[in-house]
């Protein structure tokens, strides 16, 4: 009876040295699905950031794409502004070319009159010298008009270049 006593003592021992050594191997596992569990849950967050980062990189993109289409159409309105400029410049230059030759046509006119003739068709010497000087002034302002037009259409045609060269760059 004793050994078996001591036999059944002996598995009893053995029984539970073997839940032992299981309980073990199921902490173990147990330790190891954690562990698992959390390198997962790191990878998720480390792809979570990514995509994150990959979306705000998009969202600067389009913004600057944005920007950029703004930039041009403020080129375009500035080119076309000044295009309606230097035509209106043009239209000036070619009014004022119209007078400067009237004036011109009429003061060689006047010219081959005798200036005798022209001293008396005026009310008197004085009459004379200042129509003689009006015509003078009449020439020197239409000549300072068309210079000043001309040289807005200059800058202006400069302006023009480097605004649609901003634009093709």
């Amino acid at each position: 009876k004793e050994s078996d006593q001591e036999s059944d003592t002996q598995d009893e021992e053995d029984q539970e040295e073997e839940r032992t050594d299981e309980l073990k191997e199921i902490e173990n596992t147990i330790n190891e699905l954690r562990e698992k569990i959390n390198a997962s849950q790191q990878e998720q967050r480390s792809l979570a950031s990514t995509i994150q980062v990959l979306n705000n990189k998009i969202l600067l993109n389009e913004k600057e794409i944005e920007k950029t289409e703004n930039e041009i159409r403020i080129l375009e309105l500035q080119i076309e502004d000044l295009s309606q400029r230097i035509s209106g410049l043009e239209l000036s230059l070619g009014e004022l070319s119209q007078i400067l030759l009237s004036r011109i046509q009429e003061q060689y006119k006047q010219s081959q009159v005798d200036p005798l003739t022209s001293l008396l068709a005026s009310s008197g010497l004085a009459g004379f010298i200042r129509e003689q000087r009006y015509i003078k002034r009449a020439r020197a302002h239409t000549e300072d008009i068309m210079l000043a037009t001309e040289v807005k259409r200059q800058v202006f045609d400069e302006q023009k270049a480097e605004l649609e060269a901003k634009q093709n760059q």
